[in-house]
């Protein structure tokens, strides 16, 4: 990995291997975030709703007001509890906030985080109310998008099923994609505010089919444990409920 560490700093192979693994850390600490948010889940899973979702809030204001104290990754952390509780708690509304999607509130929404995304342009910083429209917006856009155009619900489904495998694997690529772009491209492409404005969207697919690729390497040589859910699995687990309900067939006379 590299270090990018002055010329004078002293060559001790504990030390590099010892500041590697700290780097290493600090980019995964999406992992870290996943066993807290499960801890805190399970902990609070008997207590009131009202309560655990006031208390998400609360730690997701502190992490906005505070971004420049709190140290690390912290802030972030603080923000994306809330989510987690809600994606658990409250599963049968979420389902059923999607079922109900229609065009007209995806346009809704999206003018709406359009505009709060643009009140925070400048900040650098998020807030909980723009937050939860984005959420919304994008469950409301997918579930319009998968009803309007059939053909992308087979590959839709079959990406649901990889999604968490894509989301540990990415954090680490990108970090490496932008380390290949510093390294190879001249720089008067990275200099480019074009090329920033459309590099995240382009790496997207090269970090998702890479991400899949060291998966099925990793499940290839029995690593698959790696990413299992931290729940003993049933022995054979139910069908998701579709998003979607199923056209009813035409009765024939």
């Amino acid at each position: 990995m590299p270090l990018h560490l002055p010329t004078d700093f002293p060559d001790n192979p504990l030390i590099r291997v010892g500041l590697s693994v700290g780097l290493v850390a600090g980019m995964s600490w999406y992992m870290l975030a996943l066993a807290i948010f499960y801890l805190i889940t399970k902990m609070t899973l008997r207590r009131p709703l009202p309560v655990v979702l006031l208390l998400g809030a609360a730690l997701s204001i502190t992490g906005t007001l505070f971004q420049d104290v709190i140290f690390g990754q912290q802030p972030k952390l603080f923000r994306c509890l809330i989510f987690f509780l809600i994606g658990v708690r409250m599963k049968d509304q979420i389902m059923g906030f999607a079922r109900a999607a229609t065009t007209t509130r995806a346009a809704f929404l999206g003018a709406a985080y359009l505009a709060g995304a643009t009140a925070m342009h400048g900040t650098n910083n998020f807030v909980l109310p723009v937050d939860m429209v984005a959420v919304a917006f994008g469950v409301t856009l997918c579930q319009v998008i998968a009803t309007r155009w059939a053909v992308v619900m087979e590959p839709a489904r079959w990406m649901a099923g990889l999604t968490l495998p894509v989301y540990l694997i990415h954090f680490p690529l990108i970090h490496a994609l932008a380390w290949l772009g510093d390294r190879f491209l001249p720089q008067s492409m990275l200099g480019n505010f074009w090329i920033g404005l459309i590099a995240p969207t382009l790496s997207v697919p090269v970090l998702i089919v890479a991400s899949l690729a060291i998966f099925r390497l990793l499940s290839s040589i029995g690593a698959g444990w790696l990413f299992d859910l931290p729940f003993e699995r049933p022995a054979s687990p139910p069908a998701p409920e579709p998003l979607i309900a199923s056209q009813p067939q035409p009765s024939q006379t």
